[in-house]
């Protein structure tokens, strides 16, 4: 599961606000979590509204979280006058934010993993492999996962890492 700070800063109107709906949109193509930093933000418009509206739906789709942190008594005040104050959490710190969307994720079921049980078993003496079907977070081929650690993709040769409950991991990489 991805998860970003976003800290916006100024007027939140059509410019910026087309420009966050977009780039959260391009990322919550799988669930994702969002902590928007509100400290710098100084201003909010009935478009720049419309465009967390929106956002809000379509993190609300896929499963994605928001929560807000840093949000001044003004714009609070501007929040609750546009009607968007009870769409999001709101918090005082960065930390009580990612608390809260931390505390929403399911740690049980990995995201990215079809069925946990065994597709090929091979036992020898005391040695047991099990293998299981994961999804690459890159290109969303599908890859037997036989151990954790460092991995490559074939289709796409991008590498990522597995944990012991299954989850993927993607390397960034640098520009």
């Amino acid at each position: 599961m991805n998860s970003l700070v976003i800290r916006l800063s100024g007027h939140l109107s059509a410019e910026l606000g087309s420009e966050l709906y977009l780039k959260v949109k391009e990322i919550c193509q799988s669930p994702s979590l969002f902590c928007l930093d509100g400290s710098s933000l100084t201003n909010l418009d009935v478009v720049g509204a419309e465009y967390l509206k929106k956002m809000e739906a379509k993190t609300k789709s896929t499963g994605s979280k928001i929560a807000f942190f840093g949000i001044s008594p003004a714009l609070q005040t501007q929040f609750i006058d546009l009607q968007i104050s009870k769409l999001f959490p709101f918090f005082e710190s960065e930390i009580g934010a990612k608390k809260y969307l931390e505390s929403q994720v399911l740690p049980t079921e990995p995201a990215n993993e079809i069925n946990v049980k065994p597709v090929n078993q091979t036992v020898t003496a005391t040695v047991q492999t099990k293998t299981s079907l994961i999804y690459c977070p890159f290109c969303d081929h599908e890859l037997r996962f036989y151990r954790i650690g460092d991995h490559l993709c074939p289709a796409c040769e991008n590498k990522f890492s597995v944990n012991q409950k299954g989850w993927t991991t993607p390397y960034e990489k640098l520009v």
